[in-house]
């Protein structure tokens, strides 16, 4: 209601579906405009875009399939965690906010180039509160960071991964993300948990290696690997009903969700839709009102939010061909 009717964002005001894969170049399509070409530019030339924007990440679920969508498209665009803060009132100012690598020792003058650099690179891990250390050891034995450069895995290849955060921040989860489906999670007494909130042990919640063979990596394809760490994710879905454009007709799905188990039921369908709406809303879970809640004290500090961390994605050269080749959406 406060955006009158305005489709926020270039991917919704088009109304692209995630579920088919994008042109090579402009045919016509409102897909075609996405990726449309006027001399060395393009539309989707971006070198960053938001995966987690605002306090209270209702966004996160919808931002986050769109950059998996266009991970797997070969769109390497480096996913960034914003607080949007324009005001006094609409989010925290600083949550959530980004870890740079830019290879700055302490001490020395801050040098925005290489600070840029480590952006474009895909440098970059997005957090409200938990902080993803994660390598990927090559066939050297060497340990490799997230980012946009390939790396070739062996058959002994391995995640190595720390997860830690402050006593009042809880870790629920890791999870291991591959071509945008989770294929690994971690919990329960695989994690630690403070027994005091407000204490100074147990900051580290996990520390370990995973053999990439765990990982159901597609045999002989490309891959990229993202970690998260945090709350469980809300139950959302897509019921359609959203856009109209030629390439995706009023009231069909695009792969987006935009629907929230807003009846608690644990799944969603069309009982979840407000009266009046087509979709929604995308409300994230209300704020724990007991202290006895493991998330309470964080929603003190982040108003409406639930702990989340990214890392930029490992991109694996699975094939040996020396490129990333991405894995696109199977289409039936």
């Amino acid at each position: 209601e406060a955006e009158f009717g305005r489709d926020l964002g270039f991917p919704r005001a088009l109304g692209l579906s995630t579920l088919a894969n994008l042109p090579k170049e402009d045919d016509g399509t409102a897909a075609g405009i996405y990726v449309r070409a006027k001399g060395t530019s393009r539309n989707n030339a971006h070198h960053a875009q938001e995966v987690m924007n605002g306090t209270e990440n209702d966004l996160l679920p919808a931002y986050r399939a769109y950059w998996f969508y266009t991970l797997s498209q070969g769109q390497l665009a480096t996913g960034t965690a914003n607080s949007d803060s324009h005001g006094l009132t609409d989010n925290t100012v600083g949550v959530p906010r980004n870890v740079v690598y830019a290879d700055t020792a302490r001490g020395t003058a801050f040098n925005v180039d290489r600070m840029n650099a480590g952006i474009r690179a895909g440098e970059v891990m997005g957090t409200n509160g938990p902080v993803i250390e994660a390598e990927l050891s090559d066939p050297d034995g060497t340990w490799r960071r997230f980012g946009f450069t390939p790396i070739r895995p062996g058959t002994a290849s391995a995640l190595k991964l720390k997860v830690s955060a402050a006593p009042w921040v809880p870790v629920e989860e890791i999870r291991v993300v591959v071509n945008g489906q989770v294929v690994k999670t971690l919990s329960g007494t695989a994690l630690s948990r403070p027994a005091d909130p407000f204490g100074w042990d147990g900051t580290v919640r996990y520390e370990g290696t995973l053999p990439l063979s765990e990982l159901s990596l597609p045999t002989g394809k490309d891959a990229w690997v993202v970690v998260e760490a945090g709350a469980k994710l809300p139950v959302v879905g897509d019921v359609g009903g959203g856009f109209t454009s030629d390439s995706l007709p009023h009231g069909a799905k695009d792969g987006i969700p935009d629907t929230a188990d807003n009846n608690g039921d644990g799944a969603v369908t069309d009982a979840d839709v407000a009266d009046g709406s087509k979709v929604g809303p995308m409300r994230p879970p209300a704020p724990p009102a007991s202290e006895e809640h493991p998330q309470f004290h964080f929603s003190q500090v982040v108003t409406g939010g639930y702990p989340f961390a990214f890392t930029n994605p490992f991109v694996l050269d699975v094939d040996g061909n020396g490129r990333f080749d991405a894995p696109g959406v199977e289409t039936k």
